[in-house]
């Protein structure tokens, strides 16, 4: 199979979580997420689909930036990394840090160019958000 002849469309990553109400209520308050499936289909106790747009205007439709899942498992959870590149980095920092928002790892700019801070869901997922400006 020739790979140059495939177009890869999106990547959808799943976060498996402990509660969904609770994920929900996180990701759509701390990062503006909205709900794009499952949680208003009757799916309440199983997974929902979120997305974050790129342009926050209601005149504008476009597509979600990024789109991923919580999925309820039953057993433990093996917190995983997703990492969230955005365009204004050190106001997204300075709104949590004025919120009272805990860091699991404070902003940190590096000399090549790259900055980040880390915060966890309350499943322990972490949530590294990048810029390279």
């Amino acid at each position: 199979m020739n790979f140059e002849e495939i177009t890869f469309i999106t990547i959808e990553p799943t976060l498996w979580i402990a509660d969904v109400e609770r994920s929900v209520e996180f990701y759509t308050q701390e990062l503006g997420a909205a709900i794009r499936g499952g949680h208003e289909q009757g799916m309440t106790g199983r997974f929902v689909t979120l997305g974050i747009r790129k342009v926050r205007s209601p005149l504008i439709y476009q597509p979600p930036a990024i789109e991923f899942y919580v999925r309820l498992r039953e057993g433990p959870i093996v917190p995983q990394e997703m990492r969230i590149w955005v365009s204004d980095l050190d106001g997204l920092f300075a709104k949590w840090q004025l919120a009272g928002k805990p860091f699991v790892e404070p902003f940190k700019g590096f000399p090549h160019g790259y900055s980040r801070f880390v915060i966890t869901d309350p499943d322990g997922h972490r949530l590294t958000f990048c810029s390279s400006f």
